[in-house]
């Protein structure tokens, strides 16, 4: 008697165990899908960049000549138009948030991206000009450095 309840107690276990594993697992799955749709990705198209979401929707169209992201989910993008000298920030949905002069600003990570810009002093020298750009793509915070400092 002893024996059949220790093998129906291990049978039990194991046909709960194996239930939770596989709702933890469905659990995770629909997790990583929903991950994996605010996930960007570049794509290539005749030499022309644009970006789709991890459910392979085209977010941004392939006619751009670069971009930069930063692979994190839900993340900002931008894509290089050199032509207009400009860069194009959008959201991780597509929304255009604001462009900028083409390289003169880097990927937006927690809502800030780094930015350099050279300015004439009033001595005639020019002087560059560091700080960061938030998500509307306003100057939060410059640093003056002369050259060679």
């Amino acid at each position: 008697m002893l024996k059949k309840m220790a093998v129906t107690l291990i049978f039990t276990t194991m046909v709960f165990s194996t239930n939770v594993a596989g709702q933890s697992q469905a659990a995770s799955a629909t997790a990583m899908q929903a991950q994996t749709g605010d996930q960007l990705y570049p794509i290539e198209v005749n030499g022309k960049y644009g970006i789709i979401n991890g459910k392979g929707k085209e977010i941004i169209e392939a006619v751009y000549d670069g971009y930069g992201y930063s692979g994190v989910s839900g993340g900002t993008v931008y894509v290089e138009d050199h032509a207009a000298k400009k860069q194009y920030y959008f959201s991780s949905a597509g929304s255009e948030l604001f462009e900028y002069k083409l390289r003169d600003a880097g990927i937006l990570y927690n809502d800030r991206a780094l930015y350099t810009t050279q300015v004439q002093n009033t001595d005639g020298g020019t002087v560059t000009r560091y700080g960061y750009i938030d998500s509307h793509g306003k100057v939060e915070h410059t640093a003056h450095l002369r050259p060679g400092v």
